[in-house]
């Protein structure tokens, strides 16, 4: 049984509309579901530390996805880019909300390690970007997995939990794709 990604065969001008009113419908969103609270008491440094991790890594799959969208060298890869940016922004966009209802804020610069990777990824092209892209979100995903496994199940906020417990299954089907584009 072969895994197939969707793809989406767009031009500059529908990706910029497609950008533009995901962008829209996220604010929208936001807002919709903005809930003050003044009640931390569940909020731990353990969560504080999981939501770091966690937005660390969805932005790095959202760049390194976009990158994959513009420089893989097959439209599979290509096509998991997209499916990984689209999926990692929206966890993004759910944790910048899930920090503001706990008045935490998500640093915003990359970590030391992602950023190597990028700078390491930015060199390369063809099969090996596709290769070094693949192999670097088969190790990600694993070890995000069973961070989030452990936040879901771990003390803590409810709404961390449910977070963590929320993309554990989108994170094994991204696995699973990436380990059928292994060559």
């Amino acid at each position: 049984m072969r895994f197939v990604l969707p793809t989406l065969n767009l031009s500059n001008t529908k990706l910029q509309r497609m950008r533009a009113y995901l962008l829209s419908v996220t604010i929208l969103f936001l807002l919709a579901c903005h809930k003050e609270t003044d009640d931390k008491r569940d909020f731990t440094p353990a969560d504080r530390d999981f939501m770091i991790t966690a937005s660390y890594a969805n932005r790095a799959r959202v760049a390194l996805g976009v990158w994959a969208i513009t420089n893989g060298s097959t439209e599979s890869v290509r096509a998991f880019g997209q499916t990984m940016a689209l999926t990692y922004q929206q966890s993004q966009n759910e944790l910048y909300m899930l920090a503001d209802s706990l008045r935490y804020t998500l640093p915003k610069q990359p970590d030391a390690a992602h950023l190597a990777f990028a700078t390491k990824l930015s060199s390369l092209s063809g099969r090996k970007f596709d290769s070094t892209y693949i192999a670097n979100e088969l190790i990600d995903l694993e070890a995000m997995i069973d961070v989030f496994e452990e936040k879901s199940s771990a003390e803590g906020d409810q709404q961390v939990k449910d977070y963590a417990a929320k993309y554990i299954p989108h994170m094994k089907n991204h696995l699973q794709g990436a380990e059928l584009l292994i060559p």
